[in-house]
């Protein structure tokens, strides 16, 4: 999608720093707020659990389209981040 094309590239070197710095491990919860099309979730090392949250049910359904055989860990929800259910 163009999305992901001008999202993905743009905000890689962004990613990689985040998950270096958040560096979460096996048994480790995250939440990721804005989600979008869970270009970033592939990403989580084996065995982190993920929820990935988004405001825009079209880039949650593109993520699940995306992380449907990549990643059965990552739970995703249609969820403001300013008010979390």
């Amino acid at each position: 999608s163009l999305y992901d094309f001008v999202y993905g590239a743009g905000l890689e070197p962004g990613r990689r720093r985040a998950m270096r710095c958040l560096a979460p491990r096996r048994g480790e919860r995250v939440l990721e707020a804005g989600i979008g099309t869970g270009l970033a979730a592939r990403a989580y090392a084996p065995g982190v659990r993920v929820t990935g949250i988004d405001v825009s049910w079209p880039m949650l359904q593109r993520a699940a389209q995306r992380l449907h055989q990549q990643r059965s860990d990552v739970a995703l929800a249609c969820m403001d981040a300013g008010a979390l259910a």
